[in-house]
């Protein structure tokens, strides 16, 4: 029995079989987990998903836009998968929920794959590829319908990779190419974190060479790959700086964090103390968190965070060499170039998101794996403590799905951990308001004006407004949509409201006046 179980160890096969078991598993309870949340801008409401005519659209408009909801994000592959399953099942939760299962294992897959070809073990290989699969600080990617992005992404960049490592896999370099561009582009257009695919190959060819040990050899002889990810990341930089910018781009924050390039990396190192802690003690999972700003050197977590990556610098200036690092120069490397699109280099929307880290894990992943079976050389003890720390992780991933699965125990829990959580209360008015419980909901919008410097103030003043006109009060309703207007003059869901009372209360000017506006916003935008 256990020389049969020591062979089916030895199969690759098997243990993807144990990778895609686990995380089907840990991830079921979130299967039947309604679309909420951006899935109503996204899917619900989204007429570019809905409807096959508006697949261009897709490719030439910002995501979001088929739903009136303008801004920035450009992830048309992302959108046709949603396009694709809308066609089939409409707004059925569990095929949503089932593919960023899938590609999140298939991004496990990848890693397992793409760390053999390191020459690392087949059981580290396996591991840090478990690691990744069951951390609970994924569940944000995985189990959230619009963070469909993150796997997909990530799936499809790390599949970018085996391509050109494997070249036993193609009988010629142009169908190689041709696959390698085409991944590298489909991933670019799923989540905009992937433009940084050519630093991320730059520093695993120069860590982990893949044909030669010399660096120049190697760059010599794989110098297309190097031409075609250069050239594709050039030309989706200029596509989306010149002509996909759509001109939506703007974020709430302070101003000291918005003026200062010094406050933002404060900023960033504080949130590196936070990530550390999220993947080392998952306890507590939430998705709104605080836009923290510090503007001093001299915080315990910024020094710490310093402290950590002026070590690890030190090291890769002076031991690159030696060939018992490069697992943790790797690790060191791709952990912190994932992290740059949301290091305050571009100011965001927040200073940290537990998904941001999801690209970032992948190479956290190798070197926790490769240095904890290092340290504990009886190889029965280390797996006997590797695997009660999956079972750990895998037990609170298993857990926080049950809150995704549930719009109203999510939010709730969002707001007992960030009473400020604009969104959180918004969205849990929504779920009261779809429960026909238009008081508790009118309450929470109340709350939401209350909020300082709220980024989604327009939206509770024309929320509450709404829920004035379902109670019967138009009076009250028709202020507070011209109120969500002059926070956001092209908020279409409160013009559409206007053009429906003025036109049933014969008021031919205001009608000609709203329409005017409306007609000029989807000129402008379609």
């Amino acid at each position: 029995m256990k020389k049969k179980i020591k062979e089916l160890l030895s199969k690759d096969y098997f243990l993807i079989i144990i990778l895609l078991v686990g995380i089907l598993f840990l991830y079921s309870p979130s299967l039947n987990g309604k679309l909420f949340f951006d899935d109503e801008y996204f899917i619900i409401r989204n007429k570019h998903v809905q409807d096959l005519t508006y697949f261009p659209e897709l490719f030439t408009t910002a995501s979001g836009t088929g739903a009136g909801h303008f801004g920035s994000f450009y992830r048309p592959f992302q959108f046709v998968a949603y396009l694709i399953i809308y066609q089939f099942f409409n707004i059925t939760p569990w095929p949503y929920h089932l593919l960023s299962m899938l590609l999140h294992f298939g991004a496990a897959v990848c890693i397992f794959f793409l760390f053999r070809d390191f020459n690392i073990s087949r059981m580290v290989g396996f591991f840090a590829a478990l690691f990744f699969a069951v951390h609970p600080v994924n569940t944000q990617a995985v189990s959230y319908i619009s963070g469909l992005g993150d796997p997909l992404g990530l799936f499809l960049l790390l599949a970018a990779f085996l391509v050109y490592r494997k070249d036993h896999l193609f009988n010629n370099k142009f169908s190689q190419y041709t696959l390698f561009a085409f991944l590298i582009i489909l991933s670019f257009f799923s989540k905009e974190r992937s433009a940084i695919f050519l630093a991320l190959f730059i520093i695993t060819d120069f860590v982990f060479p893949k044909s030669d040990n010399k660096i120049k050899n190697n760059l010599k002889e794989n110098y297309v790959f190097y031409l075609i990810g250069g050239i594709i990341t050039f030309f989706y930089f200029i596509l989306r700086i010149f002509l996909l910018n759509f001109g939506q781009f703007s974020v709430w924050a302070p101003q000291i964090y918005l003026s200062s390039l010094m406050v933002r990396f404060y900023s960033f190192l504080y949130a590196f103390f936070q990530y550390l802690q999220l993947i080392f003690f998952p306890s507590i999972l939430y998705s709104e968190r605080p836009f923290v700003v510090i503007d001093t050197l001299f915080n315990i977590e910024v020094l710490f965070s310093l402290l950590v990556i002026g070590i690890l610098t030190t090291l890769l200036i002076f031991k690159f060499n030696q060939q018992k690092y490069r697992p943790l120069f790797f690790g060191f490397l791709w952990f912190m170039l994932a992290l740059i699109p949301t290091s305050g280099i571009i100011v965001m929307g927040y200073t940290m998101k537990e998904h941001w880290i999801y690209y970032s894990l992948v190479g956290f992943s190798l070197a926790f794996t490769f240095y904890f079976f290092k340290m504990i050389k009886n190889k029965k003890i280390a797996i006997s403590i590797f695997l009660i720390i999956v079972l750990l992780l895998g037990a609170k991933t298993f857990t926080r799905n049950f809150d995704w699965s549930d719009p109203k125990v999510f939010f709730q829990d969002e707001i007992k951990y960030n009473p400020y959580a604009e969104s959180a209360i918004a969205n849990l008015a929504y779920e009261y308001y779809l429960e026909g419980n238009i008081d508790s909901a009118a309450e929470l919008y109340r709350q939401g004006i209350q909020i300082n410097e709220s980024r989604q103030l327009y939206m509770f003043y024309y929320n509450l407004g709404y829920m004035y006109y379902l109670k019967g009060n138009t009076s009250a309703a028709i202020p507070l949509y011209k109120k969500s207007l002059e926070i956001d003059p092209n908020y279409i869901y409160a013009i559409e409201e206007l053009i429906k009372y003025y036109g049933a209360n014969n008021d031919t000017k205001n009608f000609i006046k709203y329409s005017s506006r409306l007609l000029q916003i989807q000129e402008r935008i379609y």
